[in-house]
């Protein structure tokens, strides 16, 4: 038998039959004649790690903090800086992080929102100052920890807790959510009760690049990520994504950064072409800075996109894997349409033909580094040491 743990706060905890009546003035166990999807296949997990459990606090329909827009709610009762997971995966679309706790009802909330697949989006509020684990466009796993447990938007004196809803795609209201990796929940979780997260069989990711592509084996793979060891930046482009990775560079990818980031060189060779005479957001076509190192195998390297001044190679040099080669920019893109990134590719010998390429000195990455992923730059071993 599993040793089921509950976390009990700071409310006593009810143990509920059905969530059918409420006498008259009683606060609903759940939202009475909603069409609950089955939870046995629900889409969503409980918003917590496998083996912790947590009272509902307020559940749907349930007073006036639950009802109209956000009757579809659940108050889970959870102490500050308990761990808040992905119910679902899918990709954050906004993070907060800015507000202390217990700062007052109505003078800002921190909270996270990720959207799904089929358009919808879980919210999960009140969470910690600076405690959001996770990156706007980042895609994340059911079960990934994306935050800590909080109390901002809450008045002194409140009970700390995880709010949580997911908002339809179409109609942007609150709908009715059950949870497949818990006790039977068909009207949803019910106020007062306790759940506990049992392991569940996670979704399928349903990010892919280049299909039927054979990709380098990452764990040997010659290439190391094109920045310094310790940092972490997000896919923004994978390969064979959008307009842009398509045929001749569809094995491009395009990671996320501030400009002035630090490039490091990839792999080691030669320095076959520099460039640094352009303006940060010149606009697409009117010239990108870049740096092209060619491999011992003949296969290059480019480096696009990169800062005005900001390349530290000559054409001739030699640079060996890890050496800095340049600064980040956003040369070659328009300003308010495209986010500041650093192209990377591997090209053949001639031509501009890409190949796959993998990475060693982070996650795993068997076809190669896959859309809203953040991959950090792990230490590795030099190449020619």
């Amino acid at each position: 038998m599993t040793n089921k743990s509950i976390i009990y706060s700071s409310i006593t905890l009810m143990i509920v039959a059905s969530c059918s009546g409420s006498g008259p003035g009683e606060i609903p166990l759940s939202c009475p004649d909603a069409n609950y999807p089955a939870w046995e296949n629900s889409k969503f997990v409980l918003p917590y790690p496998v083996g912790e459990g947590y009272s509902v606090l307020r559940g749907n329909c349930a007073g006036s903090e639950h009802e109209g827009d956000i009757r579809f709610s659940y108050d889970f009762d959870m102490p500050v800086g308990s761990s808040v997971t992905a119910a679902r995966l899918g990709v954050v679309k906004e993070v907060v992080e800015d507000f202390e706790n217990f700062n007052g009802e109505g003078n800002g909330v921190n909270k996270i929102e990720i959207q799904h697949s089929d358009n919808s989006r879980s919210s999960y509020e009140n969470l910690d100052k600076s405690s959001a684990l996770v990156r706007v466009g980042q895609f994340v796993r059911e079960g990934e920890i994306i935050a800590k447990s909080g109390a901002s938007g809450l008045n002194h004196g409140e009970t700390p807790h995880l709010h949580f809803h997911v908002l339809d795609g179409i109609t942007r209201e609150t709908r009715p959510v059950t949870f497949r990796n818990t006790e039977p929940n068909p009207d949803g979780l019910l106020t007062g009760s306790a759940y506990f997260a049992e392991p569940f069989v996670p979704e399928e990711d349903p990010r892919e690049n280049c299909a039927g592509v054979n990709y380098p084996t990452w764990e040997s793979s010659l290439y190391v990520l094109p920045y310094r060891v310790g940092e972490a930046y997000l896919i923004l482009q994978g390969n064979c994504t959008d307009s842009s990775h398509q045929n001749d560079i569809r094995f491009g990818y395009d990671f996320r950064m501030p400009i002035g980031t630090t490039i490091i060189a990839a792999r080691s060779g030669k320095v076959e072409e520099a460039v640094e005479e352009f303006e940060n957001y010149n606009g697409g076509g009117n010239g990108a800075n870049i740096v092209i190192v060619r491999h011992a195998d003949g296969t290059r390297a480019r480096y696009g996109h990169l800062d005005q001044n900001g390349v530290f190679v000559e054409v001739g040099q030699i640079v060996h894997q890890g050496d800095v080669i340049a600064r980040s920019g956003a040369s070659n893109l328009t300003e308010g349409f495209q986010e500041a990134h650093l192209h990377f590719h591997v090209q053949k010998e001639t031509g501009t033909e890409t190949l796959p390429s993998t990475f060693r000195n982070t996650s795993p990455n068997p076809n190669g580094l896959l859309i809203g992923g953040l991959y950090e730059a792990k230490p590795f071993t030099p190449e020619d040491k």
